[in-house]
């Protein structure tokens, strides 16, 4: 999803617009699940490391993900904000001089 909405985009894309990953999903639908069986006084039949949490010096945090939201280089690459001269959809890496882009397959 991150690599075909990058490669469409006509704008630099923030992380804030991107929908969850499928493991960021799972994790949060089971903290709903848990924190919907607490509301209902169930939560004591189920364990919470189980189900979207981990013990930290004991207290529950909430496991976000398991996995990177995409590719490291994926996440070090940056959208070309030039105003004239680019051919649109170009993606360029970090620190990258915008006559040298690095160019990602558009998805069809």
């Amino acid at each position: 999803m991150f690599t075909k909405k990058v490669a469409s985009a006509k704008s630099f894309i923030t992380s804030e617009r991107l929908p969850p990953t499928d493991s960021a999903s799972k994790f949060h639908c089971r903290r709903v699940y848990y924190q919907t069986m607490a509301w209902m006084g169930l939560e004591s039949d189920i364990d919470p490391l189980e189900w979207g949490w981990r013990q930290v010096d004991n207290k529950l945090v909430p496991i976000m993900s398991d996995k990177k939201a995409a590719p490291d280089v994926l996440l070090k690459m940056v959208h070309c904000n030039c105003t004239t001269g680019c051919s649109g959809h170009v993606v360029l890496a970090e620190n990258m001089d915008c006559r040298a882009p690095l160019r990602v397959a558009h998805a069809n």
